[in-house]
């Protein structure tokens, strides 16, 4: 469990302005994102707070623009439309965040005949006993001319203690800088396709192939939908983690066979416990409790009556031996 110093340690860096350091050995976390001369921003660098980031802000304010940025585009390693627009349409280009236009809500200046920007994602990994501390920085790099339709897009990586604000700058001098001129950094590579770029992340970040990462971008694509459930492939997202969780052992499957097939014995259990107590209410209420006290007839109750008195007569004192006459009294029944 990782103690209170370790989870604010970005917080701690952040005031002593250091950078964030890696504070999880097992396996890679991300540390900081940034962007540089891209949509509305000159430079902005987001910190991960232990691996965790939450933006806030009213709606349309750029929030799954960021993120796309940041994250989505750069995990993805392509630029094409159903990666930029988060509504899952088709009309957005990468084009627009290089490049500023003159729509009316464009703030931004349209003087400039070529425009460049990055997008950067940087991972760190803690120190271990064979090993100081690595970090990992995927990079986009994409620059456009007014007066040409092209853009160029460089897809790049950096690996090894070298960081961005820390033995690498974007920008020099105000300007954005070029990956060419970083050819000599230690740990820095312009992948020549998105493939190579792809197939590089698979392997440094998730010890997988190229088809694994596209499998999770897809699934990144779809859960980061706004209105999800409008749009979501439920029959996807069933099969795609299905494919990525791990198998479960047969033990564990026999185990868990046997565990519901014990709950089943016990729910039929309980339902023949249940008919056998409505049986047994039903017959005590039709049956059993009407029975010791039957319906009395017209006539019973002064048959019944004479009987007792006839009874009490017969057991009176004048019936011992050696006692006087009977004499006739009010009872029809006999004498006492």
């Amino acid at each position: 469990m990782m103690t209170l110093e370790e989870l604010t340690s970005w917080r701690v860096a952040a005031i002593e302005g250091k950078l964030p350091e890696p504070v999880r050995s097992g396996r890679w976390q991300p540390l900081r994102a940034g962007v540089v001369n891209l949509w509305e921003y000159d430079t902005a660098e987001i910190w991960y707070a232990d691996g965790r980031m939450q933006l806030q802000g009213a709606n349309e304010s750029g929030k799954s623009t960021l993120m796309t940025l940041t994250t989505l585009l750069l995990l993805a390693g392509e630029i094409t439309s159903h990666n930029i627009d988060t509504l899952g349409q088709h009309d957005k280009r990468f084009r627009y965040y290089v490049e500023p236009t003159d729509h009316p809500l464009d703030r931004r200046d349209t003087s400039a005949q070529k425009n460049r920007g990055w997008a950067w994602l940087e991972f760190g990994r803690d120190a271990q006993a064979d090993r100081e501390a690595d970090f990992f920085t995927v990079l986009l790099f994409a620059e456009t001319r007014r007066a040409d339709a092209n853009m160029t897009v460089s897809w790049c990586t950096l690996r090894g203690q070298t960081r961005i604000r820390s033995g690498l700058s974007l920008t020099t001098a105000g300007f954005v800088a070029d990956p060419v001129r970083f050819r000599e950094v230690p740990g820095f590579t312009a992948h020549p396709t998105g493939t190579a770029y792809r197939e590089t992340i698979a392997r440094v970040l998730y010890e997988t192939d190229e088809a694994w990462l596209n499998q999770m971008n897809r699934i990144l694509r779809v859960v980061r939908t706004p209105q999800i459930g409008h749009k979501i492939d439920l029959k996807f997202l069933t099969q795609a983690f299905r494919t990525a969780l791990p198998p479960i052992a047969q033990d564990e499957v026999n185990q868990l066979a046997d565990g519901w097939e014990q709950l089943q014995r016990l729910r039929d259990e309980r339902d023949e416990a249940d008919q056998a107590l409505t049986a047994v209410t039903e017959f005590s209420r039709r049956s059993w409790r009407p029975y010791p006290r039957p319906p009395s007839r017209p006539g019973l109750t002064g048959a019944v009556s004479r009987r007792r008195a006839t009874a009490s007569c017969s057991t009176s004192p004048s019936d011992a031996p050696g006692s006087g006459p009977r004499f006739p009294s009010s009872n029809p029944d006999g004498y006492c």
